[in-house]
């Protein structure tokens, strides 16, 4: 194989790898908004961390599942993911990738920013989070929201009588 060849079959493997990564943020964020907690545990290795910041990590995948299990229970999160950059070092990585976030917690409508700081390893040839780390700038109220009856429609303005 020629020096040439070497480095396409080196640039390919390399996009092929970032998109790997990129897929697993977005395959995440469907796991969540459909609720498939299974699945969302799954994009873990083995020894995987989840830390969301509101509670201590959760380490394992039987302890994702679990936390999961009780987070999702009535909550409802819908998360965006974007702006994702990522660091490659062989069989791992790094990035950062950025969240929106609509959620329904405790009958309220709220919306949220933030972003997960990621490491990947390639575990069985694929992609996984080896720890996922969340943090928020913030997550506020929205009124009236998608929880609350909408208001009654403004009534159009009444003719004047004619005089």
């Amino acid at each position: 194989m020629s020096r040439r060849d070497e480095s396409l079959t080196a640039e390919v493997r390399r996009l092929a790898d970032l998109e790997a990564i990129r897929d697993l943020a977005r395959r995440y964020a469907h796991c969540v908004w459909t609720r498939d907690v299974p699945g969302a545990a799954d994009l873990f290795t083995a020894d995987g961390c989840m830390d969301t910041g509101t509670q201590p990590p959760l380490r394992g995948r039987a302890a994702i599942l679990a936390g999961y299990q009780n987070l999702l229970g009535p909550a409802v999160f819908e998360p965006f993911v974007h702006n994702h950059v990522i660091r490659l070092c062989g069989e791992r990585a790094t990035g950062v990738c950025y969240l929106d976030l609509r959620a329904t917690l405790d009958g309220r409508s709220l919306i949220g920013s933030g972003y997960h700081e990621d490491e990947y390893a390639r575990e069985d040839g694929c992609w996984k989070f080896r720890s996922r780390r969340l943090t928020m700038r913030y997550l506020v109220p929205i009124e009236p929201g998608w929880t609350m009856p909408a208001p009654p429609p403004v009534p159009a303005p009444r003719p004047e009588p004619a005089r």
